[in-house]
């Protein structure tokens, strides 16, 4: 569990399996601890995956956690790699985002203006560009490393709902 305080302190509590609180261990918070890199964030939201968290403050600024597994695992991690809880992910800062959503491992952003930013795994086309590893570059990823950057999802006059598993998306209007 993570919240926030009337006076912008924020804290974790509970349990922590890969760090996912933003703690430097995995182990089980008991009582209440504050999580300095957030403090003063002026945070309004948490949105949670398998092991990460994402936290979006009142100026629509999201900043995530990371996940305290192998490097191998952390390949597939949705957050940014070797960041700690409170690093900004500044690609979406001048995006006006009205949703976000994590699922296991991968993110999505929706914009005011109906756009979509994804990043994270893509093994099953989870961030709507293509299926399998190989398809990332579709969505303007150049890297393996670069699928931990917020992308945008090329919609190419179809509808895209977004949900917790990943996009959905409709290839025909119906009338």
């Amino acid at each position: 569990m993570l919240f926030v305080t009337n006076n912008d302190t924020v804290y974790g509590l509970g349990a922590n399996g890969y760090g996912c609180l933003g703690f430097s261990h995995d182990m089980d918070v008991k009582t209440p601890q504050i999580i300095r890199e957030l403090c003063g964030q002026r945070i309004q939201q948490f949105i949670n995956g398998w092991d990460f968290v994402l936290a979006m403050n009142e100026d629509n600024h999201v900043f995530s956690t990371p996940a305290l597994v192998s490097p191998v695992t952390r390949s597939l991690h949705c957050g940014l790699p070797q960041i700690n809880f409170g690093q900004l992910i500044t690609q979406l800062n001048d995006k006006n985002i009205a949703y976000i959503c994590c699922g296991v491992w991968h993110s999505l952003a929706l914009t005011t203006d109906g756009k979509v930013y994804g990043w994270g795994d893509n093994t099953l086309g989870q961030i709507g560009c293509g299926w399998g590893r190989n398809s990332d570059h579709q969505c303007g990823h150049q890297s393996p490393e670069d699928i931990f950057i917020p992308k945008l999802i090329p919609q190419n006059g179809r509808f895209i709902k977004l949900c917790d598993f990943g996009l959905a998306v409709e290839h025909q209007k119906w009338k």
